[in-house]
Formats: C-alpha cells, sequence, structure tokens
C-alpha cells in the first residue's frame, strides 16, 4: 500500500495513454465497415443440403437394388422348387402306365 501511495505521489494518477474524445461512440461501426461483406448466393448456401440429398438417394437406391436383387432370387428359387414339386405330385396313371412300358 505504501508503494502505490508513492508511485501516486512521485507519477501522479495519470494512466500516461489517452483515448480520443469520442473514440468508442463509433468503434463498433467502425469494425463492421472494415469487415469484408458476404454475399453468398442461394445455391452455395443450399450446397450441403443438396450433397446431404444426393447421398441419401444414392444409399436408399443402392439398399433397394440389392433388396430387390436377394428377392428375385429368393421368388426364382422358390418358383423352381414349386416346379419340381408339382413334376413329382402331378404323377396319373396314363404316366405310369408310359412308365412301366418302357420297361
Amino acid at each position: 500500500m505504501e508503494e502505490e501511495l508513492m508511485l501516486k505521489e512521485r507519477f501522479g494518477k495519470d494512466a500516461g495513454f489517452r483515448v480520443p474524445e469520442g473514440y468508442f461512440d463509433s468503434f463498433n461501426k467502425q469494425i463492421m465497415e472494415s469487415l469484408p461483406g458476404k454475399k453468398q448466393s442461394i445455391l452455395v448456401r443450399l450446397r450441403p443440403i443438396a450433397v446431404a440429398a444426393s447421398m441419401f438417394g444414392v444409399i436408399a437406391g443402392a439398399s433397394l437394388w440389392i433388396g430387390y436383387d436377394e428377392e428375385a432370387k429368393s421368388i426364382a428359387q422358390q418358383t423352381k422348387a414349386i416346379q419340381s414339386e408339382e413334376d413329382y405330385y402331378i404323377f396319373d396313371n396314363d404316366d405310369i402306365y408310359a412308365y412301366l412300358a418302357d420297361y
């Protein structure tokens, strides 16, 4: 505390730096004017949304295509199995006579 009083007596209360009058009145305006303006077109602003939408479309389309392909294979296998069962069960008397006639 004593040192502080001694410094004030020796150098005074003046801090040594002065701000011009009205400097902070227009400080905010000066800073805002010095910033570069950012005017982006609507395409630049919508680009991330468009990229996300296209990626979603590609993923959805690929999953549907893969699912359809597997479903088509499954249907083909089921149809083949049903046809072979039909061939086995549709065996009438004429087929039996024809089979026995060959031997």
